[in-house]
């Protein structure tokens, strides 16, 4: 990803920021081409990533329409999205294994896993979990699983 690739999808100015409201979602361009070109999940890595661009669109249990999403794919077993926070000046990066739950780190299925990420990992505000987050050389700030070098 290379960033300014997909403008609309940053929170760059107020005008964008206030349009994100839980009446009123930012369902960006490039996100609604992400989850059209997972459409035919070919692993269970693609599978979370699909629910999770998925819950992030539809979702309505946690912050979700909080988030923007930028990019997204997988890499082996794991699966990230990179993203903004409206409230958060950031470019964000989460990323987890594919059947691994998020919150209990024991093995589920592939889209109870990104589901559960969206909401509960992605549509949650950081809180100190922006204490550690872990730059890299495209300025996005990393926090979950890391991704292991391309």
């Amino acid at each position: 990803m290379i960033r300014g690739d997909h403008d609309e999808d940053f929170f760059g100015d107020a005008e964008a920021a206030a349009v994100y409201s839980e009446t009123q979602r930012r369902f960006t361009t490039h996100h609604r081409a992400l989850i059209e070109s997972y459409r035919a999940p070919g692993t269970p890595a693609e599978t979370a990533l699909l629910a999770c661009l998925q819950a992030l669109r539809d979702g309505r249990i946690t912050e979700e329409w909080s988030v923007g999403v930028i990019d997204a794919g997988s890499r082996g077993e794991l699966f990230y999205v990179v993203y903004r926070w409206w409230s958060v000046p950031l470019t964000l990066g989460f990323a987890t294994e594919a059947t691994i739950s998020p919150l209990y780190g024991s093995p589920d299925d592939p889209a109870t896993v990104g589901r559960d990420a969206a909401a509960f990992c992605i549509g949650e505000p950081l809180g100190t979990v922006r204490d550690h987050l872990v730059g890299d050389e495209n300025d996005i700030h990393w926090w979950g699983t890391p991704l292991p070098a391309r």
